[in-house]
Order: structure tokens, then C-alpha cells, then sequence
């Protein structure tokens, strides 16, 4: 009976584990879904258009509050330290619709998919190994 309580202790950890790994593959296959949307969209014309500045200033933006916040998760605890991760994964998926929305606007699907690819590098690490501090 012993066990009990030790299964009930570890039991949140492990629910918290599958809640980020769902989290994780839904933002990498909403950034999936992205690209699908560039590459049917954008223009593969090769133009005199370059990349709308906004949403260069957008993607931008997005990148690093996703690089600042999974690397300030490791030393945050609890919530704090959830959030941050959870964070990291949607200001990920963000360079992606970044990337939906210059497409969408009629830029270059080059860049487009360049930005929904930067999107994917940054949620490509799994949640948990952010969370174990490795």
C-alpha cells in the first residue's frame, strides 16, 4: 500500500509530460498545416518583392520571445517554468503564421516557407527535456 501514494506523487508529473507532448505534436502540426498554406498560396514567381517589413519585424519578434522564453524555462520552477515552455510553442507556431500571413499577402512563398521552417526549428525540441533541465 505503500506504492499507492508514490503512483498518486507521480502521477501529475506524468500528466503534465502527456499535456506538453500533445501540445508539442498539435504546434508541430499546426506548423505542418502552415506550410501546406505557403506552398499553395505564395508566389513562386521570382519578384522584386521582398518580405513586407512588418512581418519581417513580426517573425522576428516572435523568434526571439521564443528562444528568450525556452531558455529562461530551465531556471523557473513550477507554473512558471510550464508557461515558459508553453510559451516557447506558441511564439513558434507565430514565425509560422508569420510566415501564412506574408504568403497570404502575396510575397514570396520562398520566404514564407523559410519562415514557417524557422518556426519548426524552434518547437522541434520536446517540452520534456526543457522541463528536466537537459
Amino acid at each position: 500500500m505503500s506504492d499507492t501514494p508514490q503512483r498518486q506523487s507521480q502521477q501529475p508529473g506524468s500528466e503534465l509530460n502527456t499535456s506538453l507532448r500533445r501540445v508539442h505534436r498539435s504546434v508541430l502540426a499546426g506548423l505542418a498545416v502552415c506550410a501546406l498554406v505557403v506552398a499553395t498560396t505564395g508566389s513562386s514567381e521570382a519578384t522584386q518583392a521582398t518580405a513586407n517589413s512588418a512581418t519581417y519585424t513580426a517573425a522576428m519578434v516572435l523568434a526571439l520571445g521564443s528562444i528568450l522564453a525556452r531558455r529562461a524555462a530551465p531556471a523557473a520552477a513550477g507554473r512558471r517554468q510550464v508557461i515558459l515552455v508553453l510559451a516557447s510553442l506558441v511564439l513558434a507556431l507565430g514565425v509560422g503564421a508569420a510566415g501564412v500571413a506574408l504568403a497570404g499577402s502575396g510575397g514570396p512563398q520562398t520566404t514564407g516557407l523559410l519562415y514557417v521552417l524557422g518556426g519548426s526549428l524552434l518547437a522541434l525540441r520536446p517540452p520534456s527535456s526543457i522541463l528536466a533541465g537537459r
